[in-house]
């Protein structure tokens, strides 16, 4: 569709709609849509993305958006307003289909830093946009529970010295159902305070409210983004004189760890809050002279954090045991089974044993640790293997016990590219068909497509090792270099872009204030997310088939999908006309 119609070529600009997991180089031509038409529940975030162009250099660069109004008058005012800071890859992860260079990630919010000194590059607008550069924005709009069902439109412009340069329509249609307050899939998402603290360069300390403060605004942030952080640094009771949780400890800037706690699962309605106990922590000799106090302890803990649990899940991962791979680790993890065994069974009831480790059969090698851990983690390439491509079936086994399983995914596959192409000839990078891998520079729709498979595999969780991932370099560095993991082998240096790195650290001195800055592909993972609960909905009114079905068109399994977008989008509003038909009427279609 031809976009000139919105241009007012007063300075050559022009605005074009573009899907939101599309991706454009900082001076590749782009061909967007004239209009927006997007549509959401209620109690939904819904984005958009749109590219500014100009033919001339042109300084001073602004966008607005008019609230979104339906025929009765009722405004939809909850906006956010990113421009998208490009980030230069300069060494392509292994096996990326593209060459090194910039992508919009770094989402920069419109008036969040105004009254700060900021510096250029780190402020959303005014921006001068050089000719022919493209200028990609983000656009965050929440529909709220009790929003009228139907079109509300607005208007977006851009804007030069403050007169409208050129305009895109947008239109919202609101479904008459509701996503639920709590979020039914479970999440852990790095953002771990001691991260936090490094990066910052301060050391914890709970008496110190603006650090305090500044670790919350991280975890907000996730929360926002229907994620869960991997620790609560505010709600995790420490070790009392009495040797018990301390639950009322007071944290400087917040509440009591008890008030935090109620936060985090009550207000914020997150559904799962993991405490990691090990082996010397809290107590010195856990498995020796401490053993008694230590289940003492973690009876006491338990029976805390049901009490204000409600719908939520207690978990524990001790010491962190993160891919276990020797029969030393597996010892390890049958140790915390014996010291687990003991407690009471109400205690075991209210705190479930989770690792990140698949199930699997028993093996000389390892041994077997089945009927010890209650949540499984296996990687999305250990699901396939054990479903898909080997149709073994051991997680579905130990789901029929009552096991929870979740599921992650974290560097590029376990094995080279070549040798997987090998199991699964289809698989191609760009095209598709491989268990998905995070990184900045592989599609975009990596991100979007898994939760779309959790309900085959059973999932109801998933995690991640970090969000705030900074490598080898200086945190202030990777604003300009995503290279936030490295791997050194013999011969070469393996760089992974993006991985671990969903929220970017905004510093005083350059952002004008110390604070989260949520990147592109965060809003990607809220969007699955968010298509996770429509299936779920979908499965509760009887309509698994339909789901099913659906999701066929794009994914069948892991590693059998297309890297399709439009159709993704196509597929979505099937189920959500599906919900939108079936939860109004009360009927099945």
């Amino acid at each position: 569709m031809d976009t000139s119609d919105n241009n007012l070529n007063l300075h050559s600009i022009t605005i074009q709609a573009i899907g939101n997991l599309q991706r454009f180089a900082p001076f590749e031509k782009v061909k967007g849509q004239a209009a927006i038409h997007i549509k959401a529940a209620k109690n939904e975030y819904e984005g958009f993305q749109a590219i500014i162009k100009a033919n001339q250099t042109t300084r001073q660069i602004d966008v607005s958006l008019s609230p979104l109004i339906n025929q009765q008058g009722q405004r939809l005012s909850d906006i956010k307003i990113y421009r998208e800071r490009y980030i230069n890859v300069n060494t392509p992860t292994p096996d990326s289909p593209y060459a090194a260079q910039a992508w919009p990630d770094i989402l920069l919010e419109k008036d969040i830093n105004k009254t700060k000194q900021v510096k250029p590059s780190y402020q959303a607008f005014p921006y001068d946009l050089t000719a022919g550069e493209n200028l990609p924005i983000w656009v965050d709009i929440y529909v709220p529970a009790n929003a009228i069902a139907g079109d509300y439109s607005a208007t977006l412009s851009v804007l030069v010295n403050g007169e409208t340069q050129a305009q895109l329509p947008i239109k919202l249609t609101v479904w008459d159902f509701t996503l639920p307050k709590q979020i039914p899939l479970a999440s852990s998402f790095g953002t771990a305070s001691y991260r936090i603290a490094e990066v910052y360069g301060f050391k914890r300390d709970r008496t110190q409210a603006k650090q305090n403060l500044l670790i919350r605004s991280y975890y907000d942030l996730l929360i926002d983004h229907h994620l869960a952080p991997v620790d609560y640094w505010d709600a995790v009771p420490e070790r009392a004189s009495n040797d018990l949780p301390n639950i009322n400890e007071k944290i400087a800037g917040l509440g009591t760890v008890t008030q935090n706690l109620q936060y985090y699962l009550q207000q914020r309605n997150l559904n799962a809050y993991i405490y990691t106990f090990a082996d010397t922590f809290p107590f010195a000799d856990t498995f020796g002279k401490d053993k008694l106090k230590a289940q003492r302890f973690l009876k006491s803990y338990a029976a805390w954090c049901q009490q204000y649990a409600l719908n939520a899940k207690c978990y524990t991962n001790p010491a962190l045991m993160d891919e276990p791979e020797t029969a030393e680790d597996y010892a390890y993890i049958k140790k915390w089974g014996d010291f687990f065994a003991e407690l009471p069974k109400q205690t075991r009831k209210n705190i479930d044993f989770l690792i990140t480790e698949p199930p699997l059969a028993n093996s000389k090698s390892l041994g077997d640790i089945r009927g010890i851990v209650d949540t499984w983690t296996p990687k999305f390439y250990d699901l396939w293997q054990d479903v898909d491509y080997k149709k073994i079936g051991i997680s579905r086994q130990q789901l029929t016990k009552g096991d929870q399983l979740w599921a992650y995914t974290a560097l590029t596959l376990p094995i080279d590219f070549a040798k997987f192409q090998q199991l699964n000839p289809k698989a191609d990078i760009l095209l598709g068909n491989y268990p998905f891998i995070w990184q900045l520079d592989y599609p975009a729709i990596n991100y979007r497509l898994p939760t779309w498979l959790f309900h085959q595999y059973g999932v109801t969780g998933w995690l991640y090792y970090d969000t705030l991932q900074t490598g080898k370099q200086d945190a202030a560095d990777i604003w300009h270099n995503p290279a936030s993991f490295i791997v050194q082998e013999q011969d070469r240096e393996l760089v992974f872009n993006g991985d671990g790195l969903l929220i970017y650290p905004g510093f005083a001195d350059d952002y004008g204030l110390d604070a989260p800055v949520p990147s592109l592909r965060l809003k990607w993972l809220r969007e699955a997310v968010e298509d996770y609960i429509y299936i779920e909905l979908l499965y509760q009114h009887e309509q698994a088939d339909f789901a099913r079905q659906q999701i066929q068109r794009i994914a069948r399994n892991f590693a059998d999908w297309q890297n399709d977008p439009a159709l993704l989008m196509q597929v979505r509003e099937q189920l959500g006309s599906r919900l939108a038909t079936i939860i109004t009427s009360g009927s099945k279609p």
